[in-house]
């Protein structure tokens, strides 16, 4: 068993896959001419994550965080 430093994936604290699917339910009913996107770019404070970490070799290293930033 190799243990590789390598560079960490960010998976989202929040995920909820439940929530993900009834999400693509409410959205894939609607005519794809109804939706609209907006992106809100904003300072991100949360940059101090580790960009690297430690993973048996083969796997993929993890680092949970958060990606809800709170209210404006």
């Amino acid at each position: 068993m190799t243990i590789l430093y390598t560079q960490l994936s960010k998976r989202a604290y929040e995920l909820s896959v439940p929530k993900r699917v009834d999400y693509l339910m409410a959205v894939g009913s609607e005519p794809p001419e109804w939706l609209v996107f907006i992106d809100e770019s904003a300072v991100n404070m949360l940059v101090t994550y580790r960009k690297h970490g430690r993973a048996v070799s083969g796997t993929r290293a993890y680092k949970t965080a958060h990606f809800v930033r709170g209210d404006r």
